[in-house]
């Protein structure tokens, strides 16, 4: 009995320490697996932060390649460039100009890309089309010629070797001794004074317009600078200095004082008041550019051109580019800007 007892404890026994050895096998197994995951999971985290780390220094040397890269700026750009869907170009242009945190725009986009775009012009181009709800190319053209600063106070001498293209306007004056060279108007085509090329082309064009039953006039042509100074002085008594200044020009600053420009009216009526209600008018509005005239003070563009609408005023500067403004529907100021100066 005793030995059947000891073989059961025996027995018994190695069982146990099978079942033992069997569960530290099955702990050790599952130690090392663990051990194994753990390293996994590791490296796993360590291969995210380095690959997340060379993204941002490939990053970075991607922002310092660029020529206006500021090295103060670089957590503004990151951030700037990490909250918006933007070029790294832009973000440096936008960053520099301490608009970082305006909402970036098609506007803005549409600003920096344009071939006139000056950088340290950004904001003053987005201030003007913001007040005049302009397009992009008529803010850049305004600010490029400092038309968005105050009129006359800001004004500089313009570039009489334009040409036909001279640049006259509340922002570029001429001398009070500029005198261009003149030829007289005969009495069949009206009174005063022009450039020979723009007489020239206006005979051109009184011809044709005569074939058609139509009568024109230049009634106001070439002024020196002391004749304006004497029109704008009466205009002020008038009106005031602010309604002149809507109407006309300050001497030195006159379209007439370069002998490209006069006001038309008809052989018919010498008023150029009346010259919109004629069918004189409605044809040189539609012929006019044919000639290189442009109608020079349109009446979408006072904000432009700084004067009211004046049907009656043209000004040559060719057949080439008048046909183009005309075409395009710009003004002489946004011509210039995108294309003279």
């Amino acid at each position: 009995m005793n030995k059947k007892r000891r073989k059961m404890k025996k027995k018994i026994f190695k069982i146990f320490i099978a079942i033992l050895l069997i569960i530290i096998g099955i702990v050790t197994l599952i130690v090392i697996y663990n051990k194994k995951e753990s390293k996994k999971i590791n490296v796993n985290i360590d291969d995210s932060t380095e690959i997340k780390e060379s993204e941002e220094e490939q990053l970075i040397s991607k922002f310092k390649s660029y020529e206006n890269y500021i090295d103060d700026n670089l957590e503004k750009y990151l951030s700037y460039y990490n909250n918006n869907e933007i070029s790294i170009p832009h973000t440096i242009i936008i960053v520099n100009n301490n608009i970082e945190d305006n909402e970036y725009t098609s506007i803005m986009k549409d600003i920096i890309d344009h071939k006139n775009f000056i950088e340290e012009n950004l904001n003053r181009y987005l201030a003007f089309q913001k007040k005049y709800e302009s397009t992009v190319n008529e803010a850049i053209a305004m600010v490029n010629l400092n038309m968005d600063k105050k009129s006359y106070e800001d004004s500089v001498l313009t570039d009489v070797t334009k040409g036909d293209l001279i640049l006259v306007n509340k922002y570029y004056h001429l001398t009070s001794d500029y005198v261009p060279d003149l030829v007289t108007v005969s009495s069949k085509h009206g009174t005063g004074s022009l450039q020979k090329d723009t007489y020239d082309a206006f005979i051109k064009m009184y011809n044709d317009a005569y074939e058609q039953g139509l009568y024109l006039y230049v009634a106001s042509p070439y002024r020196s600078y002391n004749r304006q100074n004497q029109l704008y002085t009466n205009y002020v008594k008038e009106d005031g200095q602010e309604n002149a200044d809507t109407y006309s020009a300050r001497p030195g600053s006159s379209e007439h004082q370069t002998g490209l420009a006069f006001d038309l009216a008809t052989a018919n009526n010498y008023s150029i008041s009346a010259f919109e209600n004629t069918k004189e008018f409605t044809w040189v509005k539609e012929n006019a550019h044919k000639y290189g005239f442009i109608l020079r003070y349109p009446k979408d563009k006072t904000y432009i051109t700084g004067y009211i609408y004046e049907p009656w005023h043209y000004r040559y500067v060719g057949v080439d580019i008048a046909t183009y403004i005309y075409e395009n529907n710009l003004t002489f100021e946004e011509y210039y800007a995108m294309n003279i100066k």
